[in-house]
Order: C-alpha cells, then sequence, then structure tokens
C-alpha cells in the first residue's frame, strides 16, 4: 500500500488519554512511511508535543461564529494544498469545522473518531459531516448506532498502547523517599471529577490506619480537580501517605516503581 498523507484535527487544549492517543497513533504510523500532520488551537498542549517530535501543526481559534468562519477557509486552502488522503476529526468542534473545509476541499475520506462513552448530543459531527466514524470500544459503536448513525458507518478501532519495556530500576521510591518495603499504590490518569480520585482516596483511608508503610501515588495534571484533590489530602492529613507527582513525562518510569495500579474511574469508553 502506498503511503498515505493523513491530517488529525484536535480542539481540546488539554492533553489527556485521547490526546495521548492521537500523539501515539501519528508517532507510529509516521513510522510506518505515512505522512502525518495536525490541525490544533494555539494553545494547545497537544500542538506543542507534536511540533516538539518535528510535526508540522496548523494552528486556529475554533470558538465561535467568526473563527469558524476564518476556520473553514483556511483550513479548506490548507487541505486542498496538502492533498491529503485522510482527515480524521476527533471531537465535534473540530469536526464540525475541519471536517466542513474537508467536504469544500474535496478531501477523499473523512473520518470522526469517537472517543468517549458520554452520550451524544447532536448527530450532525457523526452524519452529515464525516463519510465514516470509528469507536473506542463496541459500547460507544452500539450507542452511536441507537441514536441513529447508520451502522454501515461505524466501525470499532481498539486503541492500541505502544508498551516499551522498562529494563531500568524505577526512580520513585528515591524520588518520595521511601523504603523498599513499602508497598505503593499508583494511579496514573488526568484530574478529572469522573476519574475517580477522591473514591480512591476513600477506599485506602482505612487502609492507611493499619498499614504504616502503605502509600498513594497520583500522577497526572489537570485543574481545578488537582488542586482539590490536594486539598481534600491536606484536610484528611493524609500528605505524607497520598502524593501528588502532577503531569510527567517518565510515566514507564513511574509504573515500574508501583507495587499495585488502581484506577476509581465512574466513566470510561
Amino acid at each position: 500500500m502506498k503511503p498515505l498523507r493523513i491530517i488529525h484535527s484536535e480542539a481540546a487544549t488539554s492533553f489527556g488519554g485521547q490526546e495521548q492517543y492521537i500523539h501515539q497513533m501519528m508517532t507510529a504510523m509516521r513510522e510506518r512511511g505515512h505522512h502525518m500532520e495536525a490541525i490544533c488551537q494555539p494553545h494547545a498542549l497537544l500542538a506543542q508535543r507534536l511540533r516538539d517530535d518535528g510535526f508540522t501543526v496548523h494552528t486556529l481559534l475554533m470558538d465561535g461564529p467568526a473563527n469558524y468562519i476564518k476556520g473553514v477557509i483556511r483550513l479548506r486552502k490548507v487541505l486542498r494544498e496538502g492533498h491529503f488522503d485522510v482527515l480524521n476529526t476527533h471531537s465535534r468542534r473540530d469536526t464540525l469545522l475541519a471536517g466542513m473545509a474537508g467536504r469544500l476541499a474535496g478531501t477523499p475520506l473523512i473520518v470522526r473518531t469517537r472517543h468517549l462513552a458520554k452520550r451524544v448530543g447532536s448527530l450532525l459531527s457523526y452524519t452529515i459531516v464525516p463519510h465514516r466514524v470509528t469507536t473506542a470500544s463496541n459500547f460507544v459503536r452500539n450507542h452511536l448506532i441507537s441514536r441513529g448513525v447508520p451502522a454501515s458507518h461505524v466501525a470499532t478501532v481498539y486503541p492500541v498502547v505502544n508498551i516499551k519495556p522498562w529494563n531500568k530500576p524505577s526512580t520513585l521510591r528515591e524520588e518520595l523517599k521511601l523504603a523498599q518495603n513499602d508497598i505503593v499504590v499508583g494511579c496514573v490518569a488526568v484530574m478529572r471529577a469522573k476519574k475517580g480520585h477522591r473514591a480512591l482516596i476513600d477506599a485506602m483511608e482505612p487502609l492507611f490506619r493499619g498499614r504504616p508503610n502503605l502509600h498513594l501515588v497520583f500522577v497526572g495534571g489537570g485543574s481545578p480537580i488537582f488542586e482539590e484533590v490536594q486539598e481534600y489530602i491536606a484536610q484528611r492529613k493524609l500528605t505524607r501517605r497520598v502524593h501528588l507527582l502532577g503531569r510527567r513525562n517518565d510515566v514507564p518510569n513511574l509504573l515500574a516503581g508501583f507495587d499495585l495500579f488502581a484506577l476509581a474511574t465512574e466513566q470510561e469508553a
């Protein structure tokens, strides 16, 4: 198969699991010989991460009617001049903006990817704008079909993870000044309410009382939940037992230092 020219669009400005996946997917596809570019908002963390890794990123504001009209006109030109084979959109705003530009530019294939398990409101970004839709699970696919998206237009494409073995000792215990016999329960997740950080603290609080060598480590950032969880920990006088590391770029190193992984998420696709 000949290499493809693929461009991804994402309106979100944070850097959670969805954005992580876009970043990893673009990297993996580039390694396989395909040409990859992206469309993001100027202040998006994903835009900076992609640029740091050598990708071409087109930036524009995506909020409001004026930005929409200007954005469609600009992206139509980008898509035409770039001769892209595929436009892959990932959120409602960028689908309506970049997807419409793709339709006007005659982009051969416009794919809308649905990552989330939330109830879908408007079907416009799943029916009229894209040619096809991919979902992260059959659960999400079935929900879209139940809402009126034609079954023949929706396919489940399971997210993949490029697992790189970590063959070095983790630096986590040294960083937190923990002993080798301390038990570390770790959680890696963006700080959002639905990820259940408070629920995990509540579940472990009685365990802390009977196990002086038990620790909980949270890896991930995101305001205002990070600050709220920080205050919650302080209120329960657990600052010596619950450690907030924020957003990190050495997650494999940290995972290697966990004895147990725990995620109290309330909603996943």
